[in-house]
């Protein structure tokens, strides 16, 4: 995200998409999340990650098309080697959900459309769990409804060795230091269940913005 907005320069105020900030007062955007998403893709099924796929309800727009075609370089934790970025194209995200594939052929998760969706990244809880109106189901549903997602009518939390058998545990779910953190470390698994099928992507929580709580689409469901 900062290798994309440091080439913006002095313009960066002016791409509310990649910033997330209102132009006129620097402050974040309020309503349902319509800025950008990143959301991590593993095309060739290695375990590894290998695409990002840049998702806004609000759009790309020039300027923020621009910033990502001249993109080159980002970095990852632990590792002070560059890595190098290149865009692979833009478009819309039916076309995206109708030609992206896996290796394998299928479908790519993210995109998917599905009565069942389950954590393809941990979802961490946005404010600490409390017992009235703030459980974990409760943030749930409101984190769903804020990004105008019908309402579930089921979710059910992974047991500890769904979340090993899905790696959940291996994410990192905090962002560096001087950025807000989560209000608790803690990570969950979630499988959500609608009345009729739901197109993603459907991202939810802390750090939904940057890869984390990212769900999938469960075939045959």
């Amino acid at each position: 995200h900062q290798s994309l907005i440091s080439l913006l320069g002095e313009r960066a105020p002016e791409c509310a998409v990649l910033t997330g900030r209102d132009p006129r007062t620097g402050r974040p955007l309020a309503g349902r999340h319509d800025h950008a998403h990143y959301l991590p893709l593993d095309l060739d099924e290695d375990g590894r990650l290998d695409h990002v796929l840049i998702y806004a309800r609000m759009g790309l727009d020039d300027l923020a098309q621009r910033a990502i075609q001249r993109l080159r370089r980002t970095w990852k934790k632990g590792d002070d080697r560059d890595l190098t970025v290149t865009c692979v194209g833009f478009g819309d995200l039916a076309n995206f959900a109708e030609q992206l594939r896996l290796r394998s052929g299928k479908r790519v998760p993210v995109l998917g459309v599905s009565r069942v969706w389950a954590s393809v990244t941990p979802f961490v809880p946005p404010r600490f769990i409390r017992p009235r109106g703030h459980l974990l189901e409760d943030q749930v549903r409101a984190e769903l409804a804020s990004r105008g997602l019908p309402e579930p009518i089921g979710i059910e939390v992974m047991d500890r060795e769904e979340l090993v058998e899905r790696r959940l545990l291996r994410f990192v779910r905090a962002r560096r230091q001087g950025k807000p953190q989560p209000p608790m470390a803690r990570v969950y698994g979630v499988r959500l269940f609608f009345a009729k099928p739901v197109a993603g992507p459907i991202v939810a929580g802390y750090g939904s913005h940057y890869g984390l709580g990212v769900f999938g689409a469960e075939e045959g469901a």
